[in-house]
């Protein structure tokens, strides 16, 4: 293909102590065989050897520039990088991961072909020990987005198990060439004030905003899972992380377009606050100590102030969608509505425990 100034591709990199796969990561863009590359590294403050390695790839490639911040997080670094962007396409890329030889070169043929504004593609599952891919042999090899409300509202209310390898793949932050006009039209960026379902709520704007979303159903980006990164998981802010995302949903700057356009509803939005609830708190109460009064002191704290109780007094437990845990979580949530807090928090341990068992027991060797 090729160069053509109008279809430059910014590639924004936000970079934080990952010092062990960078070099693969940026070898893996630098030799993309499309050339009519931007590319921006982010260093977001790293204390280890990143911001040295980037600063030796940018006298190595005239292509890539870099820069230095002070850390304030991968959604802070996304937008700093959303600022320096100078292609007509942007795609964001994780430090951790790496993409095809021609990733960059499929993705804007198709998005050109096609009239597209946004192309998604599904990607690869890498561990030590095994590589995964789950391609849906139903669907065609390209999609055009014809029902797109229709997967934002399960890109933000369905479990992970329940969506479409589409929705799967739209609710992730990369894996997608993006009409830079797209973003910046729309002064969309990544809310910084949350950490955990930040690129949901990009994801559910940019594709609401989209005209003609595409998905091109190939693999071409490799996502690296490691043990490291389940701290994000185990983090004390997350039901307050979760509270501010829902707290976007319910009144930030785009929540009276979600629900004009059906997407975000009263019945789903109680339902989702209940189940942040209670997928995410099992994760994080204070077990290690095993004292019932500190975790009671940490559950009322949580679920008996602000959004969680409201999802708790108004949320109809008889309309919930059935999934594997459904029977549980209104358990629990009853057990919550009427301070039965020894059951409650019986049931969350149980709950913990079994992840633990699971992430413990699971075949796959992680990083």
């Amino acid at each position: 293909m090729s160069e053509n100034s109008d279809n430059l591709i910014s590639i924004i990199v936000p970079v934080y102590n990952t010092e062990k796969y960078l070099k693969q990561c940026l070898d893996s863009i630098r030799l993309q065989t499309n050339h009519n590359l931007d590319i921006i590294l982010i260093d977001d403050g790293s204390t280890d050897s990143s911001a040295e390695i980037c600063d030796r790839y940018e006298k190595m490639d005239s292509r890539i520039r870099v820069f230095h911040i002070k850390n304030g997080g991968v959604s802070n670094a996304r937008n700093y990088g959303i600022q320096q962007a100078k292609g007509t396409w942007i795609l964001f890329q994780d430090s951790d991961d790496w993409i095809e030889p021609d990733t960059c070169e499929q993705l804007l043929n198709t998005a050109l072909e096609h009239n597209g504004d946004i192309i998604a593609c599904e990607y690869f599952e890498n561990y030590v020990n095994k590589e995964l891919t789950y391609i849906d042999n139903n669907l065609a090899p390209l999609e055009i987005m014809t029902n797109k409300n229709n997967h934002i509202i399960n890109l933000l209310f369905t479990d992970w198990s329940d969506k479409s390898r589409i929705e799967c793949c739209m609710c992730i932050p990369w894996g997608k060439l993006i009409k830079a006009e797209l973003i910046k039209k729309h002064q969309l960026t990544f809310p910084t004030n949350v950490n955990y379902y930040e690129d949901k709520y990009f994801n559910s704007i940019l594709f609401l905003k989209a005209e003609k979303p595409l998905f091109l159903n190939k693999a071409l980006i490799h996502h690296r899972y490691f043990k490291g990164s389940l701290s994000n998981l185990l983090a004390k802010n997350r039901l307050v992380d979760l509270q501010n995302f829902l707290e976007l949903l319910g009144s930030g700057n785009f929540s009276n377009e979600l629900k004009h356009n059906g997407i975000v509803t009263k019945e789903n939005y109680e339902e989702l606050i209940v189940r942040c609830m209670f997928t995410s708190t099992p994760h994080i109460l204070p077990f290690n100590n095993n004292k019932f009064i500190s975790a009671k002191k940490y559950v009322k704290k949580y679920l008996g102030s602000g959004i969680y109780r409201y999802g708790l007094k108004h949320m109809n437990y008889s309309r919930m969608k059935k999934c594997h845990y459904t029977y549980k979580m209104i358990l629990m949530a009853t057990a919550a509505r009427y301070k039965c807090w020894f059951i409650l928090i019986l049931m969350l341990k149980l709950h913990s425990l079994a992840n633990k068992y699971s992430r413990d027991h699971s075949d796959l060797i992680w990083y």
